[in-house]
């Protein structure tokens, strides 16, 4: 894993996808909770430990560079948002 100068000067952990899921998963027993595409093609991932309830976001390069953007504690698990029914008046 390597370290890169972030935007805010702190510097951000980058290494192969792998090692850092890994990391995470042996250091705080997070696990992938969600993720999305950016519009430069980038995965943004969030991974949460439920029980800790701590999390990691992280930014995947197409390449599989992962950089931890961001983490915290005091993480909260919301339901999805159902979609209404299209044959049903909302």
């Amino acid at each position: 894993m390597i370290a890169t100068p972030a935007a805010a000067g702190s510097p951000r952990v980058c290494g192969p996808t792998g090692q850092i899921v890994e990391r995470l998963d042996k250091t705080f027993g997070e696990h992938l909770t969600g993720a999305g595409l950016d519009a430069s093609g980038n995965m943004v991932s969030v991974y949460s430990n439920p029980e800790k309830l701590t999390w990691t976001m992280t930014v995947t390069t197409p390449e599989r560079v992962t950089c931890i953007v961001s983490s915290g504690d005091g993480w909260a698990y919301e339901r999805p948002a159902t979609p209404a029914d299209p044959g049903r008046p909302s």
